[in-house]
């Protein structure tokens, strides 16, 4: 009788694993049907249209559901490792121009680094500490449970001066103080007296917003700003410090110019985010992609990852709705700069109204329907401190 019993339930093993596969297959072949893609988490799809939020939170219900209903260790997602890890594409700053830029990364959210670029003006951590010594900064330090806080950091209960952070970093103060996503524009502009923004994304429609909105900056409790005028902002970090997996506001593009040490960037590109089980009501993740847990989260072996190591004087251009992760592998310095143009606008715009941003949203409209905001083909570099010059090429503000 025992030996009856352990064949019936082998063989009903057996078929709970073939209905499994079967069923993950379909769960699959209804999310390519729903998104319109070719391959679901093919690294060469080229993404022209998001699709609703609602519709991508539906498949992610749908996901969840289905495995909270199935053994998730079945064979069909046993793999203990991403689908594939690939290194992001390296072209020196002089074989690329900004059409090659735009239409080949830019266009089909494609990650880059632009190496070959070095960052003008006085960005040590010793001028950092002398000319801001009397701005304050909200230090951040990582949370303890991952998807409770956007990219697992929270904020000080009180702001430092940037003097006394510095000492901090000098005293090796535990845990590490982190400078993270610090408008230099508000906080330091003296900063960029010399500074001069790569051709790529000197276009930025942001800086031509006449409005105020809770930016990057305002993320962790800090003041409201004139959204445009929260970048570039300024990264500084001791060796270990980082972001965990996020995705930055309004699926804006990103980039990270590197000034000093070395960062770890891991990220997926925007349609993968379906399978990194991300909390879109929160903005959180509970999925680590320097440690991932295969186990718990299965669906993770379905990720194409890209990866880099980035160095001094080079960008890592980070495409609209990419989530990523940083692990700072030495003390470093960056500065950074979230900017939308034509290739990203129409996205952006529905995910500020979905993040109830609609000042933003509004802004970023208005601006289409006068065409103030328009992009060059040959653009070139730009002093963010010449405003005039700004405004006669991009567009005057409101009065």
């Amino acid at each position: 009788m025992m030996r009856t019993r352990r064949k019936t339930s082998s063989i009903t093993n057996i078929m709970l694993n073939l209905v499994l596969c079967m069923s993950i297959m379909a769960v699959i072949y209804l999310i390519k049907q729903a998104t319109g893609a070719d391959g679901l988490f093919s690294p060469d799809v080229v993404i022209e249209e998001r699709g609703s939020e609602a519709g991508m939170k539906l498949i992610q219900d749908d996901i969840r559901d289905f495995l909270l209903h199935h053994d998730a260790t079945q064979p069909a997602l046993a793999r203990q490792d991403f689908k594939e890890i690939r290194q992001i594409k390296r072209i020196p700053a002089k074989n690329l121009s900004f059409r090659d830029f735009y239409d080949n990364y830019e266009m089909t959210g494609t990650p880059l680094v632009i190496s070959n670029i070095t960052v003008k003006g006085k960005w040590t951590l010793k001028d950092i500490g002398e000319i801001c010594k009397d701005s304050t900064v909200n230090p951040l330090t990582p949370t303890k449970r991952k998807g409770t806080n956007w990219a697992n950091l929270k904020a000080a209960e009180k702001g430092i001066t940037v003097k006394e952070f510095v000492k901090q970093l000098d005293d090796n103060v535990q845990p590490s103080p982190y400078m993270h996503d610090w408008s230099v524009q508000k906080n330091c502009p003296k900063l960029l007296e010399e500074y001069v923004v790569p051709k790529y994304y000197a276009q930025d429609y942001l800086r031509n917003l006449e409005t105020e909105a809770s930016g990057a900056a305002g993320a962790f409790g800090g003041t409201m700003l004139t959204y445009g005028e929260t970048w570039p902002s300024l990264f500084v970090g001791e060796k270990s410090t980082g972001s965990g997996f996020h995705v930055d506001s309004g699926d804006t593009h990103f980039v990270m110019h590197m000034i000093e040490g070395r960062k770890h960037f891991r990220l997926i590109r925007n349609l993968d985010r379906v399978a990194a089980y991300e909390d879109r009501n929160r903005g959180t993740f509970t999925s680590d992609l320097f440690k991932p847990d295969f186990g718990e989260l299965p669906l993770l072996a379905l990720l194409t990852v890209y990866e880099t190591v980035l160095g001094p004087g080079e960008i890592l251009f980070v495409p609209g709705g990419s989530a990523h992760q940083v692990v700072n592998l030495s003390p470093t310095i960056g500065i950074s700069t979230n900017f939308i143009d034509n290739s990203n606008i129409q996205r952006c715009i529905s995910q500020f109204e979905t993040q109830l941003m609609f000042d933003v949203a509004d802004a970023l409209k208005d601006g289409l329907k006068t065409k103030s905001l328009a992009t060059e083909m040959d653009p070139s570099d730009l002093n963010l401190l010449d405003a005039n010059r700004h405004r006669a090429r991009y567009g005057k503000r409101k009065p």
